[in-house]
């Protein structure tokens, strides 16, 4: 079963290269990378390329020590599912307004499964967010790991990755857009 966003433009044999990762029998779910869209502006492009990155990689439960919550990460803007294995876990809660993705992640992830990243896969897909909008988007993620504490629990965080992130955007931003710097730090401070 794959899943894409209506606003997530595929580049081609993006859906052989995704269930391609299937022939391990353990991989429940694969995500595919996402680029940005030719319009998007440096915050947005540089979100894209540092969460997806061009190397792959499969996580199981022997990952978690070293990568902590990224064991889990996965995105439904782009990803497909072993359907058997997706069927036999329960699918997607009821209950989320978002991650739903990551729940079922980590669900595999602790059932003995395994999650893959595709960047081969890829598709164009990136918002260019108000300060407001991501303020909005961050709130609900935040809502999504109070209610569903078992995932921080069991996985631990992102290991310095948010320290990583504003570093790096800032960089980049001082290269090549100075001009989306206050944005940046409008998102920092909401």
């Amino acid at each position: 079963m794959c899943i894409r966003d209506r606003d997530a433009i595929p580049e081609p044999d993006f859906i052989n290269n995704i269930i391609s990762v299937f022939e391990e029998p353990l991989v429940a779910c694969a995500y595919g990378r996402q680029l940005p869209h030719l319009d998007a502006n440096a915050i947005s492009t540089h979100a894209r390329y540092f969460n997806y990155p061009n190397k792959s990689y499969v996580s199981s439960k022997a990952d978690i020590s070293v990568m902590g919550l990224k064991t889990v990460f996965s995105s439904n803007s782009f990803a497909a599912y072993k359907i058997d294995i997706f069927e036999k876990l329960g699918g997607f809660p009821g209950n989320t307004i978002l991650s739903e993705d990551m729940f079922f992640a980590a669900k595999s992830i602790m059932s003995g499964f395994k999650v893959a990243y595709v960047p081969s896969s890829k598709v164009r897909h990136s918002h260019n967010y108000s300060a407001i909008e991501e303020f909005k988007r961050y709130f609900d993620i935040g809502v999504f790991h109070a209610t569903e504490k078992w995932i921080r629990k069991t996985f631990g965080g992102a290991g310095g990755e948010g320290k990583k992130f504003l570093y790096s955007e800032f960089k980049i931003l001082i290269k090549n857009q100075p001009s989306m710097k206050p944005k940046s730090m409008m998102n920092i401070l909401f």
